[in-house]
């Protein structure tokens, strides 16, 4: 008994051992890293980038240009002076694409003690020239070359300083890094002639072509500059989309210019009358940069030129609109021309309305083409005003916007206990409205007196089957539920058909509630510290709850939360 209480003694006190000089390792490495991160480098480094950007590196070291600028200080006061080496290194969305090849050796650069000094525009140029870095994770030399520009996307910059007399990897200064977004420039925005209108045929043709450049000049010094070209295509046959037209067929005039504008004088090709036409601009850099989105293509841009106009011709005026509320949640908008002329199409505008006594609160059109003179609008606010106008169009020439025309939903209806509402909340025969054409995931639907928004529907014609989400504010939750073969009218209202509740019943339910109370006031109750659930670990908090719940109702939690 005793040799074995022995042997326990002595295993125990090795064990001890082994533990005491763990600890004193652990310590060790603490300071051993506490003091790499206090440490101080000779030198400080620090980047700069100031917009507008450049894609394409080498743009930085043009005569002249400080927009990138390099900043390095001195800390060792004891030295007069110190020559240091630069590398750069180019991270793209985490990954590094491009870095200062470890063979190349740049020209020293000699700093002062004290003094930052900054380095700029041509004392860079070598260290940006493609020659000198080395290119991966995908990213090649060759295609950088070919575009002269990095792909759009976030950027994260560093330059680091080594001693211009070693030959090691030995860092003398801390990694000067900054965070940029790269993006190209957007191609040009077509003024004049507008789409979808009818330009006025003049003897001799005379037609002045405009557009606007969205970007601010190339800070380049040097640079060649931004070029344009100018096409304009026929529409074969008319109506015909106008992306497919500039695809698919030749420009039947093209032409580069320095200007954002063309005069289309009579010495260029004649333009039909009555014909409709696409014209689109391409932007380009002189200097091959790949500097657009979209190639530098504008969007293409329909006009007709010449011709009567339909609308002057056949006494079309302004069409009348109407609009109605349809309850809580959607309205729309009819409409007709006095003369019963046909049309090709309409196009529509509407908004929710603003506060009239603030102009600044109005809010944006929303546009959109119909066929139809017909047009519901779904999930709209309750109490709540919208507005809409529309347009006619004929052979692509639009008429004159209608007034605009006001609707105003009705009001949030409150569950009043006892309260049978059954014409209100779209049941029974009392219910108006339509039958509901097509319903989307999203929707918000009235169910007696409870909100229903769907999230999941099938069906048309006023007949629907899905799943959807109940607010229940009196019991303060969210119930999920099915439903089959239901009736919805336009009004957003179901008028037949039952709603079940995907739940385990209200006994369940009041068992959970109460749960849930007890364990509020437990926490409620607890006397003792609080754990820091931000910072704490797993097991911690672990702890914390098996000593405050019970390890019996952790149990059962875990239990709950794997089913």
């Amino acid at each position: 008994m005793n040799r074995t209480h022995h042997i326990r003694m002595k295993t125990n006190r090795k064990v001890l051992k082994w533990f005491i000089a763990g600890i004193i390792l652990l310590a060790a490495m603490c300071q051993t890293t506490n003091v790499q991160a206090r440490f101080v480098y000779p030198v400080t480094a620090s980047l700069q980038l100031v917009p507008p950007y450049s894609v394409y590196l080498p743009d930085y070291a043009a005569p002249g240009n400080d927009k990138l600028r390099v900043i390095l200080t001195l800390n060792d006061l004891t030295q007069p002076s110190y020559t240091v080496r630069l590398r750069l290194k180019v991270e793209f969305n985490g990954k590094v694409i491009m870095q200062t090849d470890p063979a190349y050796r740049p020209l020293g650069i000699t700093i002062l003690p004290g003094m930052p000094q900054i380095i700029t525009g041509v004392q860079l140029s070598e260290l940006l020239l493609s020659d000198h870095m080395q290119f991966m994770n995908g990213f090649s030399r060759e295609n950088y070359e070919r575009t002269k520009a990095l792909p759009e996307g976030a950027y994260r910059i560093c330059v680091t300083a080594y001693d211009y007399n070693r030959s090691d990897d030995v860092a003398v200064s801390n990694d000067g890094c900054n965070i940029f977004f790269f993006q190209k420039n957007e191609a040009p925005l077509l003024n004049y002639p507008l789409c979808n209108t009818r330009v006025e045929r003049k003897e001799p043709q005379f037609l002045t072509f405009t557009w606007s450049i969205r970007n601010t000049p190339s800070f380049v010094t040097g640079s060649m500059g931004t070029g344009y070209r100018f096409e304009l295509f026929e529409v074969r046959p008319a109506g015909s989309n106008a992306e497919y037209i500039v695809r698919s067929s030749k420009p039947v005039y093209t032409v580069t210019t320095d200007a954002a504008m063309l005069t289309y004088g009579p010495g260029l090709p004649r333009l039909l009358d009555s014909m409709q036409y696409v014209w689109r601009v391409q932007a380009y850099d002189k200097d091959g940069r790949d500097a657009y989105q979209n190639n530098g293509y504008s969007q293409a841009c329909v006009f007709t030129y010449g011709g009567v106009d339909p609308f002057v011709a056949n006494n079309i005026g302004k069409a009348e609109l109407l609009g109605d509320a349809l309850g809580e949640r959607s309205g729309k908008w009819w409409w007709h021309l006095n003369n019963a002329q046909k049309v090709d199409g309409w196009n529509i505008q509407y908004r929710k309305k603003g506060d009239s006594a603030n102009k600044s609160s109005g809010y944006s059109w929303n546009k959109q083409y119909l066929a139809d003179t017909l047009f519901h609008l779904f999930n709209l606010e309750p109490d709540n005003s919208y507005e809409a106008q529309v347009q006619p169009i004929i052979k692509g020439i639009t008429g004159f916007w209608s007034e605009t025309v006001p609707i105003r939903t009705a009001q949030k209806r409150v569950y009043e206990c006892g309260k049978n509402d059954t014409a209100n909340n779209g049941l029974g025969a009392a219910a108006a409205g339509q039958p509901l054409n097509t319903a989307v995931a999203g929707m918000v639907i009235r169910v007696g007196s409870f909100d229903m928004q769907l999230l999941e529907v099938s069906g048309g014609n006023g007949r629907f089957t899905g799943y959807g989400a109940v607010a229940t504010p009196l019991l303060g939750m969210r119930l999920n539920v099915k439903f089959a073969d239901v009736q919805i009218n336009d009004r957003l209202q179901l008028t037949q058909g039952e709603v079940v509740a995907l739940t385990d019943g209200i006994d369940a339910w009041i068992k959970d509630r109460a749960q849930t109370h007890d364990d509020v006031n437990t926490i409620k109750d607890w006397k003792e510290t609080m754990p820091n659930f931000d910072t704490d670990s797993l097991a911690t908090l672990q702890d914390f709850a098996k000593e405050l719940f019970g390890p019996i109702r952790m149990y059962l939690l875990n239990r709950k939360e794997k089913m």
